[in-house]
């Protein structure tokens, strides 16, 4: 790929960080690299484009060669668990495209609770994700390209990745964006992409967002974390920033965007070998695979990094006692009662040896609730359901 103007000398320098803020790819082939999640795909769509050749359905390109693909699927977990399969079973260069249905993507080392407005989430029928880069939390929908840069290790350059972004909207669109200290992109001094990357032993990946015609309400609102629970941790936090969107509705379609950003792609390397085309990623056995693990909740929840947690609850005579819960991935480790000598009574004693029953109990409403009735069957707590049920946890 050539070198892009863009990008100022000081960014350069430190293209090679592994830590970000944001979000998704690149291939290219060796001589002797064999495509497996590629190969005899039944159901494989072709849509394919190249200014030298035609894409086969029973690989991607020639050795040496640089290939655009664009998930055709709206499912995240399907288009993450695509880019994973990417980055660990092909060699070379590629740029992995994608939009998903709306929803919100945690960095790997991030907490749920602290990040997203569960509560809303889930009513809204909007799923939560967690990506294997770290970073900040991000909101996806149609309105939001996802663009993954995925190399060789050795080749890996966020700062080229950046600039090839910028000159691609510039000279395609008329869209001059700025490149600010934390990788992020701005248009007009607002925030339209942030950056995150995942980088292994000999290969690695660069994602961002692009923030075309997104719902920038939902971003506010999903993004802002539900009040009511005092939580401590070390987990990584997201960097709030003023975002807007590149494009109005009459302005090129997401469609076409990513088209004409493969082209440019494509065209910048000298490479023989370049191809383009649209895959399903729900027709490849391991894709579907690792998207069962993506949904699961111990990577979605048991990789929450340990915190502690105070909540209230209501005793019998109507008095509000303090309990700290300690969490490690995503489970209560211990619950221990804040009591003071003034009301420390023969109940608390009782209700210490029956919150020991948590322990192990994962963090979510459901099964806190599961675990309380023997509290209420012994009525040590009042109304202790619906003290649970407000609480702002899954």
């Amino acid at each position: 790929m050539p070198s892009y103007p863009l990008v100022s000398r000081a960014i350069r320098s430190r293209s090679t960080r592994s830590s970000t803020t944001t979000y998704p790819m690149s291939v290219a082939f060796s001589t002797h690299t064999t495509l497996p999640i590629l190969h005899n795909i039944s159901g494989f769509r072709k849509r394919c484009h190249s200014n030298h050749n035609t894409v086969a359905a029973a690989g991607f390109g020639d050795a040496g060669g640089v290939s655009v693909v664009i998930s055709s699927s709206r499912d995240v977990f399907e288009n993450l668990a695509l880019e994973q399969l990417l980055l660990r079973e092909r060699a070379g260069r590629c740029l992995f495209m994608w939009r998903d249905d709306p929803c919100v993507v945690i960095g790997k080392h991030q907490n749920p609770w602290l990040e997203v407005d569960l509560k809303q989430l889930r009513e809204r029928g909007f799923v939560l994700a967690r990506r294997a880069s770290g970073g900040g939390a991000v909101f996806h929908d149609l309105g939001n390209l996802n663009l993954s840069f995925i190399t060789a290790r050795d080749e890996y350059c966020r700062a080229e990745n950046l600039s090839f972004v910028q000159c691609a909207l510039s000279k395609r669109f008329g869209k001059h964006v700025q490149l600010n200290d934390r990788d992020d992109l701005l248009f007009d001094g607002r925030k339209i992409s942030g950056s995150a990357s995942r980088l292994e032993r000999t290969r690695a990946f660069h994602h961002l967002t692009l923030l075309l015609d997104s719902n920038l309400r939902d971003v506010q609102s999903l993004l802002t974390p539900s009040v009511g629970l005092d939580i401590q941790c070390k987990a990584t936090k997201s960097v709030r920033s003023h975002v807007a969107n590149l494009f109005h509705p009459s302005h090129p379609s997401p469609t076409d965007l990513e088209k004409q950003i493969g082209e440019e792609y494509l065209a910048g390397t000298s490479s023989t070998s370049k191809s383009m085309a649209v895959l399903d990623p729900g027709t490849i056995a391991r894709v579907s695979e690792t998207a069962r693990d993506l949904r699961g909740w111990d990577w979605l929840y048991g990789l929450t990094p340990a915190f502690t947690c105070s909540i209230a609850l209501r005793m019998e005579r109507g008095d509000r006692i303090a309990v700290q819960i300690q969490t490690y991935h995503g489970r209560i480790r211990s619950c221990c009662l804040q009591t003071t000598r003034t009301n420390r009574t023969p109940h608390t004693s009782r209700l210490q040896s029956l919150l020991e029953k948590l322990s192990g109990v994962k963090f979510e409403r459901q099964s806190i609730l599961s675990a309380l009735q023997e509290l209420e069957a012994n009525h040590v707590l009042k109304d202790c359901t619906d003290a649970v049920i407000s609480l702002p946890i899954i």
